[in-house]
């Protein structure tokens, strides 16, 4: 059997057959009318030149698709990107990779048609998914901004008022009722911190949630708490007023 595999010149309007090697590492090569094998002789001994052999498994032939690395990864991004797009504050990285999943598959397709790469129906996923994957960076948009406005009403309840109508202590039995008034233009949740005090004493504390306050209308504040009997001078202070955890 004889390897065609060589590439140096060809010997000029020789038959097949044997020849000088053109390479120099052995005396004959042998010509097979269209290129120079790896079939070579020495002192009267044949042998396969193996270097020639390396040689051509490490060029590529141009006729085969290069492979479908460029569809594989159009597909795997995209599913990823897919998954986190509606997240909020990670939907920016669902729409690069949105985009990044698109352009490998279009590229990917373009290689397609010109036969020099596999894998159409993972490119053409790649590329649907990737655009689902963009619209549902909108919803991730959205749901960001609404996480942003609900941890800054939590950190900035805005403007307000309270005020502290009555605190009874009914045999260790305490009870507290005030209002918050909002004075904001848009509706308001609170969380309010009440202080139970004995003297300087702190003997309770407790936190209220007050929602959905109409703007420029009073919310109640109603916290009750069990102290012993014998402190009779028990006053209720509010300490603080947040919004209502996100």
């Amino acid at each position: 059997m004889v390897l065609a595999v060589t590439t140096h010149q060809p010997p000029n309007g020789a038959a097949p057959g044997w020849h000088p090697d053109p390479s120099g590492r052995f005396e004959f090569r042998y010509w097979n009318g269209e290129r120079w094998t790896a079939d070579v002789s020495l002192h009267g001994q044949r042998f396969i030149d193996q270097l020639e052999l390396l040689a051509a498994a490490s060029v590529a032939d141009p006729s085969r698709p290069v492979g479908r690395s460029a569809a594989v990864t159009s597909f795997v991004v995209a599913l990823s990107s897919f998954a986190v797009a509606w997240v909020p504050f990670l939907f920016v990285l669902g729409a690069i990779g949105a985009i990044t999943a698109c352009t490998f598959g279009v590229l990917s397709l373009s290689r397609i048609r010109r036969g020099s790469a596999t894998g159409r129906n993972l490119a053409v996923w790649g590329v649907v998914i990737s655009v689902l994957a963009a619209g549902l960076c909108v919803v991730g948009g959205v749901f960001t901004v609404a996480v942003v406005r609900e941890v800054s009403r939590y950190f900035d309840p805005g403007k307000y008022q309270t005020s502290v109508g009555t605190c009874s202590n009914n045999d260790g039995f305490v009870t507290l009722d005030a209002t918050i008034l909002n004075q904001e233009a848009t509706y308001r949740d609170y969380t309010v911190y009440v202080r139970y005090m004995a003297g300087a004493k702190v003997v309770d504390s407790d936190s209220v949630t007050v929602r959905r306050v109409a703007p420029l209308t009073k919310g109640t504040i109603h916290s009750t708490t069990f102290v012993d009997r014998a402190l009779t001078d028990v006053t209720c202070t509010i300490t603080d007023v947040e919004g209502v955890s996100p």
